[in-house]
């Protein structure tokens, strides 16, 4: 899935790609996609498409170079990183390698986590403590409201 057609990328004085300040990467498992989809980022919600959310099922379970290439590209073309935060999430090595790369290239004021169902966060990364967070556990319509006023470049229509 790459960035909304109508965005171009940008670039540095060195030619360098930048990532667009309106796209935020949406780190999931496949298990939580139903909940993102409709409490998180529902259909109807103007700035959708304003999310990068990869499909991680993967034919025949091998992963290929390329698609772990992909993965790190959309995450660099995303000025912002959220990831879903589950018990399946903690367990997934995707959401590990996408968090602990998150980490490593986004400032924490870039990153947020959502709170989708109680869990120790230090499982997936500890640095993950510093960054904003949105519980979705309790009031969905008010926790995407919070999100709304955290991220407001990307949820914009």
């Amino acid at each position: 899935m790459k960035p909304p057609p109508d965005k171009d990328l940008r670039h540095n004085a060195k030619g360098l790609r930048e990532p667009l300040p309106s796209v935020a990467f949406l780190s999931h498992t496949a298990a939580d996609y139903e909940f993102i989809n409709t409490h998180v980022i529902p259909q109807q919600c103007g700035y959708r498409h304003n999310f990068v959310l990869f499909n991680y099922r993967v034919p025949g379970g091998v992963v290929s170079d390329a698609y772990r290439k992909e993965i790190l590209t959309l995450m660099g073309d995303a000025a912002w990183f959220v990831v879903a935060v589950s018990t399946r999430a903690v367990e997934s090595k995707w959401v590990n390698f996408e968090a602990s790369w998150a980490v490593e290239h986004r400032s924490a004021d870039r990153i947020v986590v959502l709170i989708i169902e109680g869990c120790d966060l230090n499982e997936l990364s500890p640095k993950l403590l510093r960054c904003r967070y949105v519980d979705f556990r309790e009031d969905p319509s008010k926790a995407r409201r919070c999100l709304e006023l955290t991220m407001p470049e990307v949820c914009s229509a």
